[in-house]
């Protein structure tokens, strides 16, 4: 029953439930916690690339030494604390149910030590932490390109007299032409269609209006897309942090 009913809020199963779902996205809580959980892509992987980077600048020439290997060490509980983090931030913003590790990790220094070395979760967090400031620029080039293109189409008919408003094409035209080949043993059927763009101007109220009805479209669409993004983004942390430990900080300061 349980399976159902959350396949159902996924899956509406009538039109005036698809419509309900795709115009009453605005309406939900989750859709801004998801949007606050892809905001924070960029500026988190920014700091934890430029973390990464002095890490390991610092401690991998002086690793010869005894203080090399203690930035490295420091690095590695660093990590797990970022890891910490993130799993949490992902388990309470996003629908995707991150779980910690239910156990302790061992308090003694030495086999404390041992475990986060030998801790599977230590270097998928490693992983996790790398890979951040990649999926925070891609992140943050989605929203932006949404929010540009929804904003845009939304206001033209503010200005569709302005000249400088339409599709322009490089050259003024555009000519494609695919084909479709169909082969059968001897037998070879090719369709091909041409297709041809040219120049296309906002110069009537009428075009104004529907090319701003398309923005809005557009502005839920992207709302949607931001929640799928979240979603995704949730189930990697999922896969990369999930079963993971609890931040140390957090222990300690909890007593």
């Amino acid at each position: 029953m349980t399976e159902t009913r959350a396949l159902s809020e996924w899956v509406p199963t009538s039109p005036r439930e698809l419509f309900r779902w795709f115009f009453g996205v605005p309406l939900r809580v989750q859709t801004y916690a998801n949007l606050l959980y892809l905001a924070l892509a960029f500026p988190l992987g920014v700091v934890y690339f430029a973390v990464l980077v002095t890490g390991l600048a610092v401690g991998g020439p002086l690793v010869v030494l005894l203080v090399g290997v203690v930035v490295l060490l420091g690095m590695v509980y660093l990590v797990r604390e970022i890891a910490a983090f993130e799993r949490a931030l992902a388990d309470r913003l996003t629908t995707v149910d991150v779980p910690a590790r239910e156990s302790r990790p061992p308090s003694e220094p030495k086999g404390n030590v041992l475990h986060a070395l030998t801790d599977m979760r230590t270097w998928t967090g490693l992983v996790y932490v790398a890979s951040r400031f990649g999926l925070g620029i891609g992140v943050f080039v989605a929203l932006v390109s949404m929010s540009a293109f929804s904003l845009v189409f939304t206001l033209v008919p503010l200005n569709y007299r302005n000249v400088d408003i339409g599709i322009f094409p490089p050259g003024g035209q555009i000519s494609y032409s695919p084909t479709i080949v169909f082969e059968l043993q001897t037998w070879e059927v090719a369709l091909t269609i041409p297709l041809q763009f040219s120049t296309w101007y906002v110069d009537s109220l009428g075009d104004a209006l529907a090319v701003s009805a398309f923005g809005v479209f557009l502005a839920f669409a992207s709302l949607h897309v931001v929640n799928l993004l979240a979603w995704l983004l949730g189930w990697y942390t999922r896969i990369l942090l999930g079963g993971s430990d609890r931040s140390a900080l957090r222990r300690a300061l909890e007593g």
